[in-house]
């Protein structure tokens, strides 16, 4: 199983899916990725350039499903994805063109 995900753009700002977080029963899953390359996925947090973190935290909130955003990102804005597969800590990393999903 996929444990996380992080979609790097372009302008090298990385969102990142952490998974195992996620409340179940999100519509489209935890991740969504269309044959013309484009994702949609529930972003827990935001990498900028300056490495500069911003967490979307899912502790606190009242109804699971509150701090749960679907983003899209257009594939002519990726860089690269890279996925880590459950506790087994492997990477494997994709462009946009020969991403798939799982």
């Amino acid at each position: 199983d996929w444990a996380y995900v992080s979609v790097v753009c372009n302008d090298d700002v990385a969102y990142e899916s952490n998974l195992q977080v996620l409340p179940k029963g999100l519509p489209l899953g935890y991740l969504d990725l269309d044959s013309d390359g484009n994702v949609a996925l529930y972003v827990t947090r935001i990498v900028s350039p300056s490495n500069e973190i911003e967490d979307f935290g899912l502790e606190g909130a009242v109804d699971q499903y509150e701090r749960a955003h679907l983003t899209y990102i257009p594939a002519a804005t990726i860089k690269c994805i890279t996925v880590s597969l459950g506790t087994k800590g492997v990477t494997s990393s994709a462009s946009s063109e020969g991403a798939a999903a799982p």
